[in-house]
């Protein structure tokens, strides 16, 4: 797909612009003000609207203003730049930027409302990773149009037309300053909506042709990234689905094309819009690195609030937009994130993502038939009273559940964790076996504490437990054999969104850091099914240093390739 120079005017006959009543409305309010600080407020509108009279990086920047309340970010407004000259080039705008960057309320949401606004007989369509997420965006266009002050102000006679639509399924404006007739018989050729969101995957978009905005906003999300598959099947999407959907007019792009997001890996559709040469490309960390002394630069040393050290953060940096993302924010995310998740949603650095941590795959939770044969493991760790929870730095009783899938492998599929008495601990063990109408049994670690807890069990001759022994370190029995497991995705985590799992994720993210429970929970309930990876061995060594050798799973050898 070729692309050709828009040398459209600046100011389109089409476009609407401030019209002389809403000049002389400000100019009578400004008569009659009765303080110099209402004079200043009405001399400032008048200046805004003087602005975005025009159509240019300056009057989107004066119109977010009145309808925000405050100055657009320099960040956002470089956004904002790139995307006018990448729509005069006849090319779309790529934007890559750090989570919580208000990329979507600026570009996405005041953007389009905007373009809707200086033409209001185009279409817009904004595809997102879901329904749910493109609605919200759309609602969010929405509540402008209809609510906002600021709208009034700039375009008073661009309103709803509820007659047609009004709701997720579309919008419709329509000009209230012509006769409706007139209106309607202008747009008889747009049979799309005025404005409409989409997933990627569903049939809504299917047959819309934006002649106004086509929006890709945040198009990848943990389900339809998990694997090279699923992002393939984005790709696809975008290339064959969307992209040809754009109009043209005598070889010149009239479609306002947007991508925006974080990228998820090398072969994602973001990697794939930058590669068509269509796009005009634009990055936006929420961080760089910097040399002591540059100008901008601060030192972080990497000490979170809860006192947690992140190494990788030790250093100097320049923060991109300080007022808002500064040290203590950035120390916050990248607890919340991990490391893993902090170099890809924060840093934009898909290289440094890929470095330390455990690689694991994710498994849909939907998916889940909570019928599969099921077991558990157990890092055990208790407190005396209640009041012990107080005490800092305790370890954690972590119990994971495991699935067998009955098409290969297996999947943590959620679990428990917490600092527990003895007495609850054993509760949990008691419980899993209720809940679970196939479970088969728990694994726990017969050494130390985990001793005495199995000993409590045993008295129990109902609960179907397994004791096991490893004289191995959390850390290198994590790595060696748990770690191929992940990477192989013989085991899978579930992408549930729970407090065990959101522990989970981010341990092995932060993985040597981070906590180790959660992760050796996962270590015992691997033994449930032996038959995922090991058989024992008589009489052999254990290179790992305890008492036998365990022949592994055959497919193994290539995640352990290297590692030995």
């Amino acid at each position: 797909m070729g692309r050709k120079k828009n040398t459209e005017p600046s100011v389109k006959p089409n476009i609407l612009t401030i019209t002389p009543e809403v000049v002389a409305d400000l100019a009578e309010q400004i008569r009659k003000a009765k303080t110099s600080a209402e004079i200043d407020h009405l001399e400032r509108i008048a200046k805004l609207m003087s602005a975005i009279a025009e159509d240019n990086p300056r009057s989107f920047a004066a119109f977010y203003q009145i309808i925000h309340g405050n100055e657009i970010p320099a960040h956002c407004m470089e956004w904002v730049e790139t995307l006018y000259k990448a729509h005069e080039s006849g090319m779309g705008a790529l934007i890559w930027a750090s989570r919580g960057f208000w990329k979507t309320t600026t570009l996405s949401v005041t953007f389009v409302a905007y373009r809707i606004g200086k033409e209001p007989d185009k279409s817009h369509l904004v595809i997102s990773s879901n329904d749910d997420s493109a609605d919200k965006v759309t609602a969010a266009i929405a509540k402008i149009i209809e609510f906002s002050d600021g709208w009034k102000t700039v375009f008073p006679n661009v309103v709803p037309d509820k007659e047609r639509a009004w709701g997720a399924l579309g919008y419709e404006v329509k000009r209230k300053d012509w006769e409706y007739n007139r209106w309607i018989n202008l747009n008889t050729s747009r049979v799309d909506p005025t404005f409409v969101g989409a997933g990627i995957n569903t049939s809504r978009a299917v047959g819309k042709h934006p002649s106004g905005c086509l929006v890709f906003d945040d198009i990848h999300d943990e389900k339809n990234s998990i694997s090279a598959k699923e992002r393939n099947g984005v790709v696809k999407l975008i290339s064959d689905t969307f992209m040809p959907t754009v109009v043209r007019k005598e070889e010149v792009l009239i479609t306002w094309m947007l991508g925006i997001g974080t990228p998820w890996d090398e072969d994602d559709a973001y990697h794939y819009l930058r590669s068509t040469g269509l796009f005009l490309f634009h990055n936006t960390p929420s961080m760089i690195a910097a040399q002591e002394g540059e100008k901008g630069a601060v030192y972080i040393d990497g000490v979170a609030n809860d006192g947690v050290i992140h190494r990788d953060l030790i250093g100097w940096w320049k923060l991109l937009w300080p007022s808002q993302f500064g040290i203590s924010s950035t120390l916050s995310a990248r607890s919340a994130s991990g490391k893993r998740g902090f170099a890809r949603m924060h840093l934009l650095d898909l290289k440094t993502s890929k470095e330390g941590g455990m690689k694991y795959q994710l498994f849909p939770s939907d998916a889940i038939d909570y019928n599969w044969l099921m077991g558990g493991g157990v890092d055990y760790a208790s407190i005396r009273d209640r009041l012990s929870r107080q005490e800092l730095n305790r370890d954690y009783f972590a119990f994971a559940y495991i699935a067998k899938v009955p098409t290969g492998g297996a999947v943590i599929v959620d679990g428990v964790f917490g600092h527990y008495t003895q007495s609850q601990a054993d509760q949990a063990v008691e419980n899993a076996q209720k809940v679970f109408p196939t479970w088969r049994r728990a694994v726990i670690e017969d050494i130390g504490k985990g001793e005495a807890f199995v000993d409590t069990l045993l008295l129990k001759p109902h609960l179907r437990i397994t004791p096991q022994k490893s004289y191995v370190n959390k850390h290198l029995r994590q790595e060696k054999l748990l770690g191929p497991l992940l990477e192989m995705g013989l085991l899978r985590i579930s992408d549930r969104d729970s407090p065990f799992l959101n522990l989970l994720r981010k341990s092995l993210d932060d993985f040597p850091d981070g906590n180790d429970d959660v992760r050796d929970a996962v270590f015992w309930a691997t033994y449930c099914f032996p038959e995922l990876r090991i058989m024992p061995v008589d009489n052999q060594a254990d290179p790992l240093g305890g008492r036998k050798i365990y022949r592994e799973n055959p497919l193994l050898a290539f995640g352990s390739a290297g590692k030995r």
